[in-house]
């Protein structure tokens, strides 16, 4: 979790598509270094604190599998359905925004 600028400088993700900046979708870096990423027990993780004004998830995940909670900011991620959420991806990249 980080903002846009601090993924893109440990390339973990970079920026793909769009024209001049506008449209672009941001996506993980293929060759991820791992050492940059937290690990996590995803067998216990249940809710991931964010305390943002807002937050973008990168990484595939149903949507029917989390929630993010908070009235006027992201206070955080509530995994609702984990072997769900962790079936497509087995990192969790979030840009704060």
């Amino acid at each position: 979790m980080g903002t846009s600028k601090e993924l893109k400088e440990k390339k973990i993700i970079t920026p793909t598509g769009g024209f001049i900046g506008i449209g672009r979708a941001k996506e993980l870096t293929p060759d991820v270094d791992m050492s940059n990423l937290t690990k996590v027990d995803i067998t216990t993780l249940n809710e991931i604190p964010i305390n943002n004004k807002k937050v973008s998830i990168v990484t595939a995940h149903p949507k029917d599998s989390y929630r993010i909670e908070g009235e006027k900011t992201a206070d955080k991620l509530v995994i609702l359905k984990p072997d769900e959420f962790w079936s497509k991806s087995k990192v969790l990249v979030m840009v704060l925004r």
